[in-house]
């Protein structure tokens, strides 16, 4: 009988928070990123924590700083560490120093956030990763995060 396929978390960050995040990301820091999928979240055998994080840079259109926009297509990956619930704002109820500095300014109101340690730029071809369980291919931008077969596992 054939192994069962990991999974990964593959989210799309939009682009001016990667940048903003990157002495985190250089530092091996964790990172917690909002979303509206709580029942993704809330099944823990889903997606258990310890699985690779895959996080992918969006919304780069009309990104003035040039530096950023290097980062357009970059691919980051990581632990998944868990996630909580959004406080009644809808903001981030852990240690502030774990969102991206451009998210304290301007950020959505969120139903939960996940968290990723120690991500790391990977060369990760984006065009081959499939949905986990149905193994159709996965076509970015993506509206949320969402499990992928891993490629690595």
């Amino acid at each position: 009988m054939p192994l069962p396929k990991r999974v990964a978390l593959l989210a799309p960050v939009p682009c001016i928070h990667i940048h903003s995040a990157l002495p985190v990301i250089q530092a091996g820091g964790t990172l917690a990123f909002g979303t509206g999928k709580l029942e993704m979240f809330a099944d823990s055998e889903r997606v258990p924590p310890g699985i690779r994080a895959l996080i992918y840079v969006s919304q780069t259109d009309g990104y003035k700083d040039v530096d950023a926009a290097k980062l357009a297509g970059g691919v980051l990956a990581g632990t998944y560490t868990g996630w909580t619930m959004a406080d009644r704002r809808g903001r981030y109820a852990g240690d502030p120093a774990h969102r991206p500095p451009t998210a304290h300014r301007d950020d959505t109101a969120w139903t939960c956030f996940f968290t990723v340690h120690d991500l790391r730029w990977c060369s990760v071809p984006l065009g081959e990763l499939r949905h986990a369980g149905t193994g159709r291919r996965v076509a970015v931008p993506l509206r949320g995060p969402e499990l992928v077969d891993d490629l690595a596992g």
